[in-house]
């Protein structure tokens, strides 16, 4: 992260993007095939997917995106609500028990990240004059774009958006 010292994580992919959203595409997915084929996996099987779940779970959540918390939340109450069985609910209830006590634990071992990416408003301020930013651009290339690749440019020659004294980011945070 950028002032910080602390490094996001992108794997063998180019971005910290593609590794968190191929993360959560794979969660997703094994959360299907599980799905499917309940009850027609043996002991081991079941071992290695759950295996493959937690991998893929960590994959999504280690380039830190609030986002893809979010999502993952999102997934978690639907799954707590959806699925009747007691072993399901209490794995889910085990996992936001757990998930908080890594948020504590996170905030006592990286303070200042932790200040930059979780109570500083300034980084939420800052996206809200991006979308800003972003709206206006549209409005002025509402037909064409400015073109695959030169958001950063065209946003750079263009007046800079500010929000509670926040200017934007200056790059797309809408994708």
């Amino acid at each position: 992260i950028e002032d910080t010292g602390f490094a996001r994580v992108n794997g063998p992919f180019s971005t910290n993007n593609s590794f968190g959203l191929i993360g959560l595409l794979s969660f997703c997915l094994l959360l299907f095939l599980g799905r499917a084929l309940s009850g027609r996996m043996r002991r081991w099987e079941q071992g290695l997917h759950a295996l493959g779940l937690i991998c893929a779970l960590m994959m999504a959540v280690l380039p830190m995106f609030r986002s893809m918390l979010v999502t993952l939340g999102l997934i978690l109450v639907l799954e707590f609500f959806l699925n009747k069985k007691f072993v399901v609910r209490a794995t889910i209830a085990g996992m936001v028990l757990l998930a908080g006590l890594g948020f504590l634990v996170f905030k006592r071992q990286a303070p200042t990240v932790f200040e930059y990416r979780v109570s500083d408003p300034s980084d939420i301020y800052s996206r809200i004059a991006q979308q800003r930013q972003t709206l206006d651009l549209f409005l002025t290339h509402p037909i064409g774009g400015v073109g695959w690749g030169d958001y950063m440019d065209v946003a750079y020659d263009s007046s800079d958006v500010t929000y509670n004294g926040v200017t934007s980011a200056g790059s797309a945070h809408n994708t």
